[in-house]
């Protein structure tokens, strides 16, 4: 091991401005110094590097394992290969470029301070390859698991949009009705994406449970304060479902187990929680549209709203309505993004029949348990590969 400033190894070289009204449509993505930002069909940098947050963000680290633009509020690194890019990226994390803050009004982190900061590293650049090999084993399986969670995810969206939002299957029984033809096998057939062939060799009990789910959707639309809907479905207002309840401080809280929500998202894990069951948390300050679905105990700062739903099986239901929504539309704050309890409260809904929500909830929480898992996976390979970094850095453990 030996010791090298950041400036001689890897020094930080300026990004380039990119207006948003200048980005051509194209898939390089462009960062800021908060992440991406944006994208453009042309590149500042062919190759892998590291994002540095130089204004806003000090501080903050991004990988790009493709060509990228990077934006004059941020710095970058390149030149390297990715996995020795990947070891360069968790030595940074060990400097706390966070907390090297050097203008008052906004946030600025200075290059020279930084350049002047000191790593230790091997000499031999394939040693710091083969770290950088190591570390990506568990970083490609915690984004294999992540994308895994999205797709999920987007499962969950598109049966909402489709059932509650577009209403297909009762679109699908009107058409088959003015075509003389089958309406619950239309519905099913909306539902399942298969054939009516395929649905007749179904299995007896799974055509069952499918017809079943087709009969919960009318075959009538009637007109209502928000357009068309299913004849029996009702507008309501969100407060019919839930109560919205405010975050409170965490500052007091110990270290602990239960995870602390921001409108970022995770901030913390602290010794007591706020609420214990099902619920959806809205941001009240800062990113609006950051909506998040928790069911375990959990503590929400004063930044955020969570939600205690006032039907059974109800949170799911809510949660891909709200994610429906644009909240940052909705915004009242003149220099912080914010939001009300009243806004919130007055958004109308239609609800669909109690039979409806619980066959959705049902069917989606397959979904989600499985996204649990995943999950669940990504804390623990997270924290084996966080409790390993010091000792591949520090050359504890040496990588044959």
């Amino acid at each position: 091991m030996f010791d090298i400033s950041i400036g001689e190894f890897c020094p930080f070289v300026y990004g380039k401005a990119l207006k948003a009204e200048d980005r051509k449509n194209g898939k390089i993505p462009v960062y800021g110094s908060n992440g991406i930002v944006g994208y453009h069909n042309e590149y500042l940098v062919n190759g892998p590097g590291i994002i540095i947050g130089r204004k806003g963000s000090v501080g903050e680290l991004h990988l790009s394992e493709s060509p990228f633009w990077v934006i004059d509020t941020a710095f970058y690194i390149s030149g390297f290969s990715i996995n020795e890019l990947r070891y360069i990226y968790y030595q940074l994390k060990t400097l706390n470029l966070d907390k090297m803050n050097s203008d008052s009004a906004v946030p600025g982190l200075n290059r020279e301070n930084a350049h002047n900061r000191v790593l230790s590293i091997p000499e031999d650049s394939n040693v710091r390859e083969k770290i950088g090999g190591e570390i990506a084993k568990y970083d490609n399986k915690l984004k294999c698991n992540n994308r895994i969670n999205q797709t999920l995810e987007t499962i969950a969206q598109t049966l909402f949009k489709s059932w509650f939002v577009d209403f297909d299957p009762v679109k699908a029984k009107i058409a088959a009705k003015e075509q003389g033809e089958d309406p619950q096998l239309a519905a099913m057939m909306t539902i399942s994406g298969k054939t009516a062939d395929e649905i007749r060799q179904m299995p007896a009990d799974k055509r069952k449970e499918l017809a079943d789910t087709a009969d919960l959707f009318p075959d009538e639309m009637l007109e209502s304060e928000l357009g068309w809907i299913p004849k029996g479905w009702k507008v309501q207002s969100l407060k019919e479902l839930v109560n919205i309840k405010y975050g409170k401080d965490h500052k007091k809280l110990l270290e602990g187990k239960i995870p602390v929500f921001g409108s970022g998202g995770i901030m913390r894990y602290a010794d007591q929680f706020l609420y214990a069951n099902e619920s959806v948390l809205i941001p009240r300050k800062g990113s609006l549209n950051n909506v998040m679905y928790v069911d375990e105990p959990f503590w929400t700062v004063d930044t955020m709203f969570y939600t205690v739903m006032k039907r059974p099986s109800i949170a799911k239901f809510v949660y891909q309505f709200v994610k429906t929504l644009d909240l940052s539309s909705m915004n009242v704050g003149s220099v912080v993004p914010s939001m009300t309890v009243e806004i919130l409260n007055a958004i109308p809904i239609v609800i669909p029949s109690e039979k409806s929500i619980k066959d959705f909830d049902q069917i989606i929480s397959s979904l989600y348990n499985t996204k649990k898992v995943y999950e669940c996976q990504n804390k623990v390979l997270s924290s084996l590969r966080d409790s390993l970094l010091p000792q591949l850095l520090s050359g504890e453990i040496a990588i044959n």
